[in-house]
């Protein structure tokens, strides 16, 4: 996961909604962009925090291997 910036505070009880888009298809990794607004339209003044989280396949052993 990159780095994470709150942009507003969330009080206990808000529903957030996710919105998940695949930035990158590489070899061994994808990456997706993550954006978490606090309500249910996409109004980037009301986004939470956006964020970008990359994971990598493995195999048994732990080594990179091929999606």
């Amino acid at each position: 996961m990159d780095k994470v910036e709150f942009r507003h505070g969330v009080k206990q009880g808000t529903i957030l909604r996710f919105e998940v888009v695949k930035s990158r298809l590489g070899t061994t990794s994808v990456s997706y962009l993550v954006n978490v607004y606090r309500d249910p339209d996409n109004n980037p003044e009301n986004s939470i925090f956006t964020t970008t989280v990359t994971m990598v396949n493995v195999d048994d052993f732990g080594n990179k291997a091929p999606i």
